[in-house]
């Protein structure tokens, strides 16, 4: 030591922990499920595969089931959907990631979703 004032100082830092994401008001990812729901009654696939997915990210675990249905060839085929090809991988996807969240209808989903 020197004593100089670079020495005399004291270094402080720090460690602020990282935040986890926050979860939206309930009142909040049930409206995105609702306006994801209703885009995909209405044809528009698209629109509705984003708001399902802000709708998960806010915690909403139906809406992985519901975005699961965006994907399942059964569910498109079910609302006479054209243009949109079925993607089997993405719907098993969205399915477990509903029945991890505790949504008991997931596993119907996923049984009948055809095998690859």
């Amino acid at each position: 030591r020197d004593n100089t004032v670079l020495d005399r100082t004291t270094t402080m830092l720090a460690i602020v922990p990282a935040t986890a994401p926050r979860e939206a008001p309930p009142a909040r990812a049930e409206a995105l499920l609702s306006k994801g729901r209703s885009l995909f009654t209405s044809g528009d696939i698209a629109g509705a595969r984003l708001i399902l997915e802000r709708a998960v990210e806010v915690g909403s675990a139906p809406a992985a089931l519901a975005l699961g249905e965006t994907f399942d060839p059964a569910a498109l085929a079910a609302r006479g959907v054209r243009g949109m090809t079925p993607d089997v991988r993405q719907a098993r996807t969205w399915y477990e990631r509903a029945r991890t969240l505790g949504v008991a209808e997931a596993d119907e989903r996923l049984r009948r979703l055809p095998q690859q």
